[in-house]
């Protein structure tokens, strides 16, 4: 296993002075999915003059994330005498060394460019302290995804995506039961002629054996995607050089055009400024955007106010619903909803927008209230 003036194997004996007579055993290849390791005879203090070299490996594809729990190690300024490294991939070279660190500061998290990190502790002849504490575990991608609606991004992103991954979602298999709707929102994968090199592909249906819809790469965002199924399976691969910032896909139930993910028709226009719901009862996604000037709206619409000379949006995805009982004003409670609005920082801290929609045949007029509670823009509240 790595030594000083190379790679050895497997398990590294290390170096002690006269102070220090017996071997240390430390070090090792790490192959797990996840597991932690420590500095020699931790929470104790480390012996003098070792060194030992930690190899971890995951699966191709996949990147390592290293954190610390512990870290206490003898100062310098510049790290000279006890110290521990970090390298990304398996080469002992500064092009891979992604830091050194000794002293009480623990490292920060670190995730790698790909599936191997080294990491590095030595210490010398004088002053030991406890020494660290790490977990390491693999950073997966992809995955079996069955809500009504969600979001799926690369690998790492906004950062560079790792070489030699391979991520598949799988959308669709819940409740919905109806087409999906894949709208990406940002988009930069290595480009090529033929998308060779590194890809995202997506299939109408569960597998890669179904019909493909499409595979993309470069700079310009796919178009928005609809599947004839209510299964999505989209495929990312990256080669072994030249990443991107990758790409981020919202996904929901149903074939309806949005104005809330961008690209889709706009929702029109109500009284005052105020854009009206995209309301389709029966259909299988009810989707809107409500924004709002200095002014305030009628009630048959919304009301809300905004800093002068700004407009504040409100973008919400209202999914399948029944309605099950009337509720006091004129409302109806609706069973299976998933409402997630998308609130813009101008709002006040707990704004209540009450957004109407219109009255299904036979049905007394619905009406639907969100905003942004104390748990924050993922948890809407309602009279429903």
């Amino acid at each position: 296993f790595p030594a000083r003036n190379g790679w050895g194997c497997c398990v590294v004996t290390g170096r002690t002075s006269s102070r220090a007579r017996t071997s240390i055993k430390c070090g090792g290849v790490l192959s797990a999915p996840y597991g932690n390791f420590s500095s020699p005879n931790f929470p104790g203090r480390y012996p003098y003059e070792t060194e030992c070299t930690w190899l971890i490996v995951v699966a191709e594809g996949s990147s390592v994330l290293l954190s610390f729990s512990h870290f206490e190690l003898e100062y310098h300024a510049a790290c000279a005498y006890d110290y521990l490294q970090v390298y990304n991939g398996a080469a002992r070279d500064q092009g891979n060394l992604l830091g050194t660190f000794c002293g009480r500061s623990p490292p920060p998290p670190f995730s790698s460019a790909w599936h191997v990190m080294a990491v590095v502790f030595r210490s010398d002849r004088h002053v030991a302290k406890r020494g660290f504490a790490a977990a390491y575990r693999k950073d997966a991608c992809g995955g079996q995804l069955t809500g009504l609606s969600g979001e799926i991004t690369s690998p790492r992103y906004p950062e560079s995506y790792p070489n030699n991954a391979e991520c598949r979602w799988s959308i669709g298999g819940g409740s919905g039961g109806g087409p999906l709707t894949l709208v990406f929102t940002d988009f930069q994968v290595e480009g090529g002629q033929g998308c060779g090199f590194d890809y995202v592909a997506l299939f109408d249906g569960p597998t890669t054996a179904a019909p493909r819809l499409g595979r993309y790469c470069g700079s310009t965002r796919p178009p928005r995607i609809v599947s004839s199924a209510p299964h999505l399976l989209v495929l990312f691969k990256s080669d072994f050089n030249i990443g991107g910032r990758g790409f981020k896909a919202h996904f929901y139930s149903g074939a309806g055009e949005s104005g809330w993910w961008g690209g889709g028709k706009d929702v029109g226009t109500g009284p005052q400024g105020v854009r009206r719901p995209n309301t389709r009862l029966g259909s299988s996604v009810v989707e809107g955007r409500v924004c709002f000037s200095n002014k305030t709206s009628d009630r048959s619409s919304a009301s809300s106010s905004a800093p002068r000379g700004l407009q504040v949006c409100f973008h919400f995805f209202l999914s399948p619903f029944s309605l099950s009982r009337r509720v006091p004003g004129g409302l109806h409670r609706r069973q299976r909803e998933s409402l997630q609005p998308s609130v813009p920082q101008l709002l006040p801290k707990q704004p209540q927008v009450p957004v109407e929609h219109p009255a299904a045949p036979g049905l007394p007029d619905q009406g639907l209230l969100f905003g942004h509670g104390a748990g924050g823009p993922e948890q809407p509240y309602g009279r429903l």
